[in-house]
């Protein structure tokens, strides 16, 4: 993981970046009296101080919407955003495409931050086919909100609706340190890293931490595309303390992982999302190769991961991952109800170093090593290496008759004790932990041959998960 330092590092968040010349001038911009009149028709007071414009005239102090229209120039159309999301006076911000369409143009360094107040920004309606008709193109972490350690600002709320972000640089809604935040109805295409750096490069549609409050991201489309010079991820929150709900969106064509949620020491709910790890995905990828559809990380938080449907034909995929840690003995985890559809890839679903979580009436299909995966954790944190094992999770009603699996359906390994094992079909099972309760599957045995092959696709996999730049 890339710290916050060197990700606004490797922005050029700097007084020497083209990216900081544009973000310290947005405030001082002097915008068009035409730009805001288009729009939503906005009556009264509204269109009076659309006509006023940001001048300086004296005015009410009621809080009011506003509505910025797309001139489809660079860098004026972030620079007008940004005054309308600066002006405390008005909320929400709408975005409306040009006269003949136009897109807003964020050319290759242009972004919105929001900093200073809470902020809804919200397109204007959708086409036919329900994507919506207010675009962004390009721009570095196009809509932000964040603030840096030298800056005296609270934390603030942002809402994201009803955007199509397409072409950013690293992130395409990038929020952190944040009271709250909501992106819904968005569509996010075509997130790039434009360069090679030697060091690794995580892209992401919509990037999250250090945000308390409630998080929502909701019926978002989210397509990152390949990047040959960095690993595309979908939904990436990490760090928060917040109630954090991830529902009904569509995550595809990504090459990293479709939703990542760790270290959030609030209630995590990620439920009724479609994640497609498309046939191409990783390949050419010059940061590593592993892919995964749901990864959770659990350490003082509780979760629930329900109603998703995730379909993967990458080779070294896996549907649905929980990773433990320093977990709470209280926290609570359940899987239940999902869909996991897997050609010819890697696994189904992975539980390791978690305790005390309960995966149930789940549905694993495909062909793979496992459908089923238990161990321990090994990491090592700041040089200091830690070992978490497997204890009293408990696997029952899970569907996995049309898993076809290579290795054994069910594979309880090294530190996978006292676990519980209910099944149906009499599948296969590998058991090498320790006082594992199993009924209805079939024991096979564990010999040195098997026990080779496993731990050198675990090697390889363990390297893909630790990218470095080729």
């Amino acid at each position: 993981m890339i710290s916050n330092q060197n990700r606004f590092g490797r922005r050029g968040f700097t007084s020497n970046s083209p990216s900081s010349t544009s973000v310290a001038n947005y405030g001082n911009s002097a915008m068009s009296r035409g730009t805001f009149m288009r729009g939503l028709g906005l009556a009264g007071a509204g269109v009076a101080a659309g006509m006023m414009g940001l001048s300086g005239v004296a005015r009410a102090q009621a809080v009011e919407p506003y509505t910025v229209t797309a001139t489809g120039v660079s860098p004026t159309d972030a620079s007008n955003v940004q005054a309308a999301v600066d002006n405390p006076n008005y909320n929400p911000v709408y975005l409306a495409p040009g006269p003949n369409g136009e897109p807003f143009n964020f050319g290759t360094y242009d972004s919105v931050r929001i900093k200073t107040k809470d902020v809804e920004i919200i397109g204007l309606g959708n086409d036919a086919a329900g994507d919506p008709l207010t675009i962004i193109n390009g721009g570095i972490s196009s809509i932000s909100c964040y603030i840096l350690p030298e800056e005296n600002y609270n934390k603030v709320n942002l809402k994201v609706r009803n955007i199509h972000l397409d072409g950013a640089l690293y992130e395409a809604i990038f929020i952190w340190h944040s009271s709250g935040a909501e992106i819904t109805g968005c569509k996010i295409t075509n997130v790039i890293a434009y360069e090679s750096f030697s060091c690794p490069i995580l892209v992401m549609g919509i990037y999250g931490g250090d945000i308390t409050g409630n998080i929502l991201i909701q019926g978002n489309n989210i397509d990152p595309g390949v990047d040959n010079y960095a690993q595309q991820n979908g939904i990436f929150l990490w760090g928060t303390n917040a109630t954090a709900t991830i529902t009904g969106n569509t995550v595809r064509n990504f090459s990293g992982i479709g939703i990542f949620c760790d270290n959030n020491q609030g209630f995590t709910t990620i439920s009724n999302n479609k994640v497609y790890m498309d046939t191409g995905g990783g390949y050419g990828i010059k940061v590593g190769e592993y892919s995964c559809g749901i990864i959770h990380g659990i350490y003082q938080g509780s979760a629930i991961v329900t109603g998703n449907e995730i379909h993967s034909a990458y080779p070294w995929a896996d549907g649905i991952c929980l990773d433990g840690g320093h977990q709470l003995d209280d926290a609570v985890f359940i899987v239940s109800h999902n869909y996991v559809n897997m050609t010819n890839t890697y696994g189904g679903v992975r539980c390791d170093g978690v305790h005390n979580s309960i995966w149930e009436s789940n549905t694993i299909a495909g062909n793979m090593h496992y459908a089923i995966w238990v161990a321990e954790l090994d990491v090592v944190v700041r040089g200091v290496p830690y070992n978490f094992p497997a204890l009293n999770n408990v696997f029952k009603g899970n569907n996995v008759n049309a898993a076809n699996n290579d290795w054994a359906t069910a594979i309880l390994y090294y530190g996978a004790n006292y676990n519980t094992l209910i099944g149906n079909f009499n599948k296969s099972v590998y058991d090498i932990g320790i006082g594992n309760y199993i009924t209805g599957y079939t024991k096979k045995p564990f010999g040195p041959q098997v026990g080779q092959a496993i731990k050198d696709a675990l090697a390889r996999k363990h390297a893909l998960m630790k990218p470095t730049s080729q």
